[in-house]
């Protein structure tokens, strides 16, 4: 997998350790289909990451003082989190085997990307054009959460490619382990320069209408005003992949890449 960050292997153990010990809010939470449980819970997630990564800085004797970057704990923050919890509650409420996650190559981070299902451009990227079932137009512009919208939901999720379901407890801390990595790239990224955002370029194949969607979660949006290639825009720090469509193929590059000051542009190389 290609990478374009300067993670440690401590970096990546701790990860691993602060997802695993912030699941239990996700897995003994049963009420995650309510809308102010899901604010609270994800309150809570945001607060745990906050402090455990700072703690680790602290530890670690970086240079700097370590305070919380700007927009940790914003509303737009909140609602990432609010709509993976989100996903959890629609897999129980539906009975599904599991939550839905992207299928990714294994590495030392054991994060998991959760699919948001209620993302026209998650749901399109997961079906391909000769497997689009007749719902797909209902599910993207229905109303969210209707009996009918759930219904036509349940039907198609078999046809959805490079996805896997996995169980409440791998789910939540596949989630909490790359968001967590997320935010230490965030704090890291701020005490160094002040920012929280990055003007990034990407590189690729030339044609492309370039997505990019955080690595904990599956939830794409179009990337730059222009087709590839270069494609530049604006991102949070923080740790990303992308994807690319053409003539109506879309490919998912299989990279890791970290947007932060110091990381400011990155090669695809799968498209």
């Amino acid at each position: 997998m290609v990478q374009t960050d300067d993670r440690s292997a401590t970096d990546v153990a701790f990860a691993n350790e602060l997802g695993d010990s912030l699941a239990h809010l996700i897995v003994r939470n049963y009420r995650l289909n309510d809308s102010f449980t899901r604010t609270r819970v994800s309150k809570q997630l945001i607060e745990g990451a906050v402090n455990g990564v700072a703690q680790y800085l602290l530890s670690q004797n970086v240079r700097g003082f370590v305070s919380m970057p700007p927009r940790m704990g914003s509303r737009a923050h909140v609602e990432g989190v609010r709509n993976v919890l989100r996903m959890f509650g629609l897999a129980q409420s539906l009975g599904l085997d599991g939550v839905l996650v992207l299928q990714t190559q294994d590495g030392p981070l054991q994060g998991e990307t959760t699919v948001d299902l209620l993302n026209p451009l998650a749901v399109r990227g997961l079906l391909s054009d000769e497997d689009m079932p007749e719902g797909y137009e209902l599910v993207v512009r229905a109303i969210p959460n209707s009996a009918k919208w759930r219904r036509t939901l349940k039907e198609f999720l078999p046809r959805l490619g490079s996805v896997k379901y996995v169980d409440k407890q791998e789910a939540a801390r596949g989630f909490l382990t790359a968001f967590v990595d997320s935010v230490r790239a965030m704090f890291q990224g701020y005490m160094a320069s002040k920012q929280t955002n990055t003007l990034f370029t990407v590189h690729s194949g030339h044609g492309y209408q370039i997505q990019v969607y955080e690595t904990w979660r599956y939830s794409p949006i179009v990337f730059g005003a222009t087709k590839s290639s270069p494609v530049s825009g604006m991102l949070q720090t923080g740790y990303y992949k992308f994807q690319g469509l053409q003539s109506g193929v879309l490919t998912r590059d299989q990279g890791v890449y970290l947007a932060a000051p110091h990381s400011i542009t990155a090669t695809l190389g799968d498209f």
